[in-house]
């Protein structure tokens, strides 16, 4: 009996085993009775291989900080034009084939260049430019190392291939009926990203623009940012028909940015600069020679704030423009009714404020 005391004790107090009924409470209020891990790892599967595209679209960014070349540029001017296309789905599944192929061949030059070869067999330092397109031996690390990262950079962004198969036979419509019925945690999150996504992107540019040093580059982010709240308070249907303007703007400047700071690392850009600029100048744009770990320090807020903007504009931008249509017609349609209910109040306060002169003056005519 004692022993049997004990262990209940020490099950109500195990904290481990708490927090376990809680989360699975928590599942079955939300999900309900008749929930199953295996049918929401099902959904999410499903709702993972719908959405490849954007996961290629990040590999691709990634692939480009990571190894820093010309060639791996390319991956970053693709996935910027991919995102900036109408329609970025299709658009991505057409060009996933090229994709695929240009990766392939990077994983091959990776392959080729990991080997045990001498300089004469196979150089990478005459002539100097060879490293500007990537074809460098590892020195920092195993070549085991960057061979594995670009294999799985590489299979990922076979995913979107696979995708387009499967849309285009069709023989089996088990993941559209899972994306159809969706969970309702995956679909309370995604409402919730939907509404407060732009916060986290106006948080994001003002971290951006607060970081030092103060260069030019980041005066004009603080400058989008004052901009997009002095219209908010100005005027809210001038701000509402500008939004859309005002994210592709920022998503333009953003890919300036990012090709201005990645580009300047390459051998003999900043030479060019200073044909026609000082490097005083130079400096206050922000443009500065560093080290590859730098630059992708250097490189991950302007980065992280363009994948912002583009989910903004991609995903959440319908929803937040019908839910602030709402807001101008509740607010704005009325403003007739308004401006005569605040005017009458205004009367109303200006009588008191005369009768109460009148009184204060017959109180010191007295006096």
């Amino acid at each position: 009996m004692i022993e049997s005391k004990s262990s209940n004790k020490s099950e109500i107090f195990n904290p481990l085993l708490s927090i376990k009924k809680f989360f699975r409470f928590l599942l079955h209020e939300i999900l309900g009775e008749n929930f199953k891990i295996t049918d929401l790892l099902q959904k999410i599967v499903a709702f993972a291989r719908a959405q490849a595209y954007v996961l290629t679209l990040f590999i691709m960014m990634a692939w480009s900080l990571t190894f820093h070349s010309w060639l791996t540029f390319a991956l970053l001017a693709a996935s910027c034009v991919v995102w900036m296309s109408p329609n970025p789905q299709q658009f991505c599944f057409k060009v996933a084939p090229i994709v695929a192929l240009y990766a392939t061949f990077l994983l091959g030059l990776q392959f080729v260049y990991s080997l045990n070869l001498t300089q004469k067999e196979l150089p990478d330092e005459n002539p100097p430019y060879l490293r500007q397109f990537g074809m460098e031996k590892p020195r920092d690390r195993a070549p085991f190392a960057d061979l594995c990262l670009k294999c799985l950079f590489t299979s990922i962004i076979f995913l979107s291939i696979k995708q387009k198969i499967v849309e285009l036979k069709k023989k089996s419509k088990e993941d559209e009926m899972m994306l159809e019925s969706e969970s309702t945690m995956i679909e309370k999150i995604r409402k919730f990203l939907a509404d407060h996504w732009v916060l986290f992107t106006m948080f994001l540019i003002l971290l951006i623009s607060l970081q030092a040093p103060v260069v030019l580059y980041r005066l004009l982010y603080m400058a989008f940012f004052q901009t997009f709240l002095v219209l908010f308070q100005i005027s809210f249907p001038t701000w509402r028909r500008g939004l859309y303007a005002f994210w592709m703007s920022m998503i333009i400047y953003c890919m300036a940015v990012v090709t201005l700071i990645y580009t300047f690392q390459f051998h003999g850009v900043p030479d060019f600069y200073a044909r026609y600029l000082s490097n005083d100048v130079i400096h206050s744009f922000g443009l500065e020679r560093i080290s590859s770990g730098q630059l992708l320090i250097k490189l991950l807020t302007p980065i992280s704030f363009l994948i912002f903007s583009l989910i903004q504009v991609n995903f959440f931008h319908e929803r937040l423009m019908s839910r602030t249509e709402k807001w101008e017609q509740i607010i704005f349609d009325k403003k007739p009714q308004l401006s005569r209910i605040f005017a009458e109040l205004h009367a109303q306060s200006e009588m008191r404020m005369d009768f109460f002169r009148q009184h204060f003056a017959m109180v010191q005519s007295l006096m």
